[in-house]
């Protein structure tokens, strides 16, 4: 279930993306300029939990796991939906470029700073639930940022190579309509719609 934080759980959520973007990279830096305090929240979390508990978004034993990464697949895929100007990128704060040999996601992979991120539009899900949870499981670190917006085209000129792939970063985030953080130790995701 996809909850909306209003009231002082919104405050909470406010302040737990802006924290988690602190220790993200160069999609994080860019998404930190985008104003917060004005977004709507969400978080995904079974029906029974109390307002109490879900402002604990440090702590585990809150939320289920597989059910939240499959809400938050599902929400991303109807994001997506037929746009074909939507991606959603995410971070990965463990693979750096000398490790890309290892098992990549089915993701579109670019390196920044030698840190990877996972682009995925509609044409990399074609609709497939499986290529986004699977991506998202392997952006899965101690921190997971990622951002829903437009591509505007950036694709091709980091293709053409117009774009050097800091700019495409800092241009995506921009037009970012949902950021998402984890939250509740792994458990569950953050969502701010900007």
């Amino acid at each position: 279930m996809i909850k909306e934080l209003l009231g002082h759980l919104r405050q909470e959520a406010i302040d737990y993306m802006s924290d988690r973007l602190v220790y993200g990279n160069e999609l994080a830096k860019h998404l930190r300029k985008l104003e917060l305090a004005t977004g709507r929240y969400w978080v995904f979390l079974q029906e029974n939990i109390s307002d109490k508990q879900i402002v604990l978004f440090r702590q585990g034993g809150i939320a289920k796991r597989s059910k939240s990464l499959q809400e938050l697949s599902e929400f991303i895929l109807k994001c997506l939906g037929s746009n074909i100007e939507k991606t959603v990128v995410f971070e990965d704060a463990l693979i750096s470029e000398k490790d890309s040999k290892v098992c990549l996601p089915p993701a579109r992979v670019i390196f920044e700073k030698s840190k990877a991120y996972y682009l995925i539009d509609n044409a990399i899900a074609e609709g497939k639930i499986s290529i986004i949870m699977s991506t998202v499981e392997q952006a899965d670190s101690y921190i997971l940022i990622g951002a829903i917006g437009r591509n505007n085209n950036f694709l091709e000129g980091f293709d053409n190579s117009i774009l050097s792939p800091s700019s495409f970063l800092e241009d995506f985030a921009r037009t970012a309509e949902y950021i998402i953080v984890f939250s509740f130790v792994y458990e569950s995701f953050l969502i701010c719609e900007s």
